[in-house]
């Protein structure tokens, strides 16, 4: 059984990775949210 779950995984993974662009775009947009997200918050104004 776990075999079989190892080879799915191995070809999906294989699947992905023949368009590279479809695993970028993912990563990219995660960085550029975790880049920005600091600069939405802003500064915190304690009193």
């Amino acid at each position: 059984m776990l075999n079989n779950m190892l080879a799915i995984i191995r070809r999906e993974l294989l699947i992905a990775f023949r368009r590279r662009a479809d695993v970028f775009n993912p990563l990219w947009f995660f960085i550029i949210v975790i880049t920005l997200f600091p600069l939405g918050i802003g500064q915190s104004q304690t009193c």
